[in-house]
């Protein structure tokens, strides 16, 4: 149980400087720049994703070039 405590009060404390995110995502739709929430992203939608902002969906890039942080999906140490 003190295992449990000391862990959870390291992992707040790694957490502080983290913003909290809801799972918005700029999709562009009718020539219009829109931001909505994930579970509304449509089959077909082009999504537009800065630099530093979570991915909420799977996709294809079709312009630009990035580098995707994956390990929080894949588990890996490096990206």
């Amino acid at each position: 149980q003190v295992m449990k405590i000391e862990l959870l009060k390291r992992l707040m404390t790694a957490l502080k400087g983290y913003k909290v995110y809801t799972l918005n995502t700029r999709v562009l739709r009718d020539g219009v720049e829109t931001i909505i929430p994930a579970d509304q992203v449509l089959y077909g939608d082009t999504l537009i994703v800065l630099a530093g902002e979570i991915i909420a969906v799977d996709g294809i890039i079709i312009s630009g070039q990035t580098s995707i942080y994956q390990s929080v999906m894949t588990g890996e140490s490096l990206p």
